[in-house]
């Protein structure tokens, strides 16, 4: 069992695992023992390939031994690997996917209006009127000089 020596007031616990637990403050003090440095560096892994981990410890993960660990994606609190849930939280370790979005479609812009075609008989009846005018002036101014 590792010794914890808490660096507030100096008293010496031993522990088994520290997991965040209420036992694990300081009895004097009250400090969070789990936070204090551990007294030791490294270690071999037990399969033999001459593999060093890491035994260090840090707020999150439940014990000395931090092989891998992993942020939450809600608060950022490093976790164990295999973790299906945060430590600090408690929310989803993998959330689901949120669900697409479905495309957004622009309807194009309406085709504009085609412009009036001018009316043609209104033309036509303009000028009839203007040749008829210019006949009748002529008629009179005939009339008169004769």
């Amino acid at each position: 069992m590792p010794t914890v020596s808490c660096p507030e007031c100096g008293t010496n616990r031993d522990f088994a695992l520290l997991a965040k637990l209420a036992e694990e403050f300081c009895e004097r003090c009250d400090y969070p023992l789990f936070w204090a440095p551990s007294p030791l560096v490294g270690a071999r892994s037990g399969a033999g390939d001459g593999v060093d981990e890491a035994l260090r410890r840090l707020p999150g993960v439940g014990g000395h031994r931090q092989i891998v660990t992993r942020a939450c994606p809600s608060c950022g609190e490093q976790n164990e690997r295999r973790a299906e849930r945060c430590c600090r939280c408690g929310e989803l370790m993998d959330p689901p996917a949120p669900a697409p979005m479905p495309p957004l479609v622009v309807a194009p812009p309406p085709a504009p209006e085609p412009e009036p075609e001018p009316d043609r008989r209104s033309a036509a009846l303009l000028w009839t009127v203007i040749l008829t005018a210019i006949l009748l002036i002529s008629a009179v101014v005939i009339a008169f000089a004769v």
